[in-house]
């Protein structure tokens, strides 16, 4: 049987395809609608994230963010797998230099928060390219040797760290106090001519001889690098007790190195009392020193550096004038 032609039924129809054409159009420019631009980065590059000192300084950053930083910018953090793991931090630092810089189209990058695995030519040479397209830089925990700076022509904004020398004197302090009439001190050092080893090992030094001369102490220092590593740290120990030499103090500048050491000592059975001393205050560091196991610790703030280093970025951004240098004094928590 034929239908019968019903204009009505012809008018709805016509209605029917007029409305998917205007739903179909309509979803067409939807798809078409370019999407909004992304906001402009803060680069946070970290050393590490298994170390606890590093986690602190991205969470006193998160902290110290201001309105301002938190509603018109972007905070992209990136870290390497270890405390020497210099190859990541150049490439991560050649990634965003290379997709994100000013001379680049999409040029978001505005701002790099660097901790750097090393204080050489290294990590000079690395940022010379932040330089050139004008990015501002701010420096955390570890310093720049001036001289690696000059040699690459590179320079940074703002260095944020701790008054390290001063650390290593409070440790010469306690490891005196423990051992008033001298003897033979492992220092344990991390990466050779790391400027923040370096200044937490002359604290110690100097001081541990002057306190020497004052009280008639004979104090043998022995020096080991171990890269800031307890596996490294722990090797090293098991090593000299083999080979015979008993030292009645170790000084690591960096917990993970003390802890290293503890390890060495416990599984060599070894029956004499060692004051071992670390620095940065970590979780299972502070932990040790209060079960005794460890003689005492530097707390730094890494959780300051962090909010100070977020405040120096508000104000590079808003081009406001901050110091250059800014440095948090660190203190001694000891078994007493």
């Amino acid at each position: 049987m034929k239908m019968k032609n019903n204009p009505g039924s012809k008018l709805l129809i016509s209605i029917f395809y007029l409305m998917m054409l205007t739903v179909t159009s309509c979803s067409q420019l939807v798809k078409e609608k370019p999407a909004a631009p992304d906001k402009p980065i803060i680069l946070l590059l970290l050393k590490d994230y298994d170390n606890e000192f590093y986690r602190k300084i991205d969470e006193g950053f998160r902290s110290g963010m201001t309105p301002y930083l938190k509603n018109n910018y972007q905070l992209d953090l990136r870290y390497g797998s270890n405390e020497s793991d210099i190859a990541t931090q150049g490439r991560e630092l050649k990634h965003y230099i290379a997709d994100y810089a000013s001379a680049k189209p999409d040029s978001r990058l505005k701002i790099a928060v660097i901790t750097p695995v090393a204080g050489n030519n290294d990590i000079a040479t690395q940022i010379k390219p932040l330089n050139d397209d004008n990015i501002p830089i701010v420096i955390v925990d570890l310093a720049i040797d001036p001289a690696a700076l000059a040699r690459a022509h590179s320079h940074y904004d703002v260095f944020i760290g701790s008054a390290n020398k001063l650390g290593g004197k409070l440790a010469a302090d306690e490891m005196a106090k423990h051992l008033p009439h001298g003897g033979t001190i492992l220092l344990l050092n991390g990466v050779a001519g790391a400027k923040i080893a370096m200044g937490r090992a002359d604290g110690f030094v100097s001081r541990l001889t002057e306190l020497g001369k004052q009280n008639s102490a004979d104090y043998k220092i022995i020096e080991r690098a171990a890269n800031y590593t307890r596996s490294e740290a722990q090797s090293i120990v098991s090593s000299l007790l083999k080979m015979g030499v008993s030292p009645d103090g170790v000084f690591a500048v960096n917990d993970q190195m003390a802890l290293g050491c503890l390890e060495a000592l416990r599984q060599a059975q070894y029956d004499r009392i060692v004051v071992v001393i670390g620095f940065d205050a970590i979780k299972e560091a502070v932990d040790a020193v209060k079960d005794g196991r460890l003689a005492a610790t530097i707390v730094q703030d890494p959780f300051g550096m962090g909010q100070k280093a977020a405040i120096a970025v508000d104000k590079i951004l808003h081009h406001e004038a901050t110091d250059k240098k800014i440095l948090l004094s660190p203190k001694l928590i000891s078994d007493d």
